[in-house]
Parts: structure tokens; sequence; C-alpha cells
């Protein structure tokens, strides 16, 4: 999956301990994690468990400009985020939201197992990594809607199919009969000129 790759690319490329994709489920009305990579499949467990509800991430772009979907996480910034990241051991973190157009879809988090101050560079790559994650969403996204219009439109063909041959074989059939004289022979319909 792609978003496996991302996580995976954004650990190794900026040398964190780990990183995290979330993304919107309205079912939950939360932010929920999907995948991740850089921990035991035991912490991973624990870190898919955290809710993020709507409003956190809300509240973060609010005071971040529009254009910038890089948000540093600390606990002077953000004590509730910070605390819900420190149950599962995450002491710095850094989020970075995937949007479609001016919606934020997800995010994509990295973060460290102790205190460190990310770096400029870390946090340009990881912007430019969060953006092109967030082309590939939008491009799976259509490229999954296309695949389910297609699917519609195989089962209306399919079903209209099926809808005009029953008629019209029971048609064919009465014609059968009537060519066969079943019935007995046709007598000619006189035509008026």
């Amino acid at each position: 999956m792609v978003l496996n790759r991302l996580c995976r690319l954004t650990t190794e490329v900026l040398n964190c301990d780990c990183s995290y994709a979330a993304l919107w489920d309205p079912q939950q009305n939360l932010y929920v994690t999907v995948t991740g990579y850089g921990d035991s499949p035991e912490r991973e467990e624990e870190v898919r468990a955290l809710p993020f509800p709507p409003q956190i991430f809300t509240e973060l772009t609010m005071t971040e400009s529009t254009m910038s979907p890089a948000v540093e996480i600390c606990s002077a910034n953000e004590p509730a985020l910070q605390m819900l990241l420190q149950r599962v051991g995450i002491i710095s973190a850094l989020f970075f939201l995937l949007r479609r157009g001016t919606r934020t879809i997800g995010a994509l988090y990295i973060g460290y197992r102790r205190q460190q101050v990310f770096l400029a560079r870390q946090k340009r790559l990881a912007r430019g990594i969060a953006q092109l994650a967030s082309f590939a969403i939008a491009n799976a996204k259509l490229l999954e809607d296309l695949e389910n219009s297609n699917r519609i439109k195989e089962d209306f063909v399919g079903t209209m199919s099926h809808e005009l041959r029953t008629p019209l074989h029971i048609l064919y059939g009465y014609t059968e009969l009537l060519r066969d004289e079943s019935f007995g022979p046709l007598t000619p319909i006189p035509v008026k000129v």
C-alpha cells in the first residue's frame, strides 16, 4: 500500500524513530492511524488505537497559514495532543497535514521517542513528502471512484441486457409458433390502397 511505503520512506529519509499516517474516518468522526513504520507491531497497535478528534487538526490549521501543511507539535504549543502522544512514548512529534484541495483528509506524523528538535531540512523534506502523499491519495481516490463507476455501469448494462432479453425471447418464441403455424394457418391481412 502507498501509505505503508510512505511511512517507511519518511522514517528512513528523516532518520526519525517512527512515522505514521492517519486518515479521516467519517463514520467514527475521527482521524484514525492506518499505518506506520519504525515501531514494533505491539507499539504500532497502541498508536493505531489513539483517537485524533477533528478539532485537533482544525485548531492547528487555524493557527497556521493555510498554505503551510507543516505543524510542529510540542508540549508548550499543544499540551492535549502532546499528552496523547506521550501515552505511546512519542515525545517529539511533527505533523504534516494531507490535503485534498483545502480539505484536510489526514496527517503524516513523524516522531522521536526522546526530546528532539526537528531540523529545517527535515521539515522541508517531510513537507514535500506530505504534499506528494496528498497527490497520491487524491489520485488513488479518483481511481477508486472510476473503478466504482465502471462497476455500476457494468451492473446497469448487465441488468438491462437481462431485462430486454426476456421479453425479446418471448416475442421470438411467439414468432416461431406463428411461422410454424402451430395455431393454424395465417390469414393474410387485406391492404387498402
